[in-house]
């Protein structure tokens, strides 16, 4: 079984730097335009299911991605696959977070278990995507292909679990919005066949 991972396309947050983990932000139109073209990248490979994250800006990316198989897939909104929740520092940039709630900013950088006001720390969020994400492994046939689109955060979570096997290595992965990323032989031996593979966006801008 393969096991293909799409972050989701960009949106008004990401341009601001603003925390936005379960704030239910959409695409926009930049966003829009790389989940059609990670779409069209994606559009000859086998996929048997199509999961993502219960919030808009990956509910969209992976209708738009589902849009362009040739044959109809099921897509089922996961709310186990939400970004990180920030709690109180929900859409705010580091650099307010410096600003407003400068003890808050110290304690990100020097504690290990980092829990953020009303929100996760680094082992639950780990936690609860890793059993969400067992979970639909145990059902699935091992002949079959899921696509999960996500977040950077819960997409880093997967690929420690699965190749690593611990949460130490969580920060040392780029994930970039529409980035590929394939386990291959996820049920017994997984490895990686592609690692955030953004050429698709390089071949689109070679044609304008």
């Amino acid at each position: 079984m393969d096991l293909i991972m799409v972050r989701h396309g960009e949106t008004e947050d990401n341009v601001k730097q603003k925390m936005s983990g379960w704030t239910d932000t959409p695409l926009n139109l930049n966003g829009i335009r790389q989940a059609h073209i990670v779409a069209q990248r994606l559009k000859n490979l086998s996929v048997d299911r199509v999961l993502s994250s219960d919030l808009n800006r990956a509910v969209k990316t992976a209708e738009i991605i589902a849009q362009h198989q040739s044959e109809e897939i099921p897509h089922e909104k996961v709310i186990g696959f939400r970004e990180m929740n920030f709690g109180q520092l929900e859409q705010l940039s580091m650099q307010e977070i410096e600003q407003h709630y400068n003890q808050e900013y110290k304690k990100i950088y020097t504690e290990d278990k980092y829990t953020f006001p009303e929100g996760e720390n680094l082992n639950t969020f780990h936690k609860r995507v890793i059993d969400t994400l067992t979970a639909y492994l145990q059902r699935n046939r091992k002949d079959e292909n899921m696509l999960i689109v996500a977040h950077s955060g819960t997409i880093r979570c997967m690929l420690t679990h699965l190749v690593i096997g611990n949460i130490d290595g969580h920060w040392r992965f780029a994930v970039d919005h529409c980035g590929i990323t394939v386990i291959k032989n996820v049920l017994e031996y997984p490895y990686i066949k592609k690692l955030n593979d953004t050429c698709h966006f390089d071949h689109q801008e070679g044609q304008e």
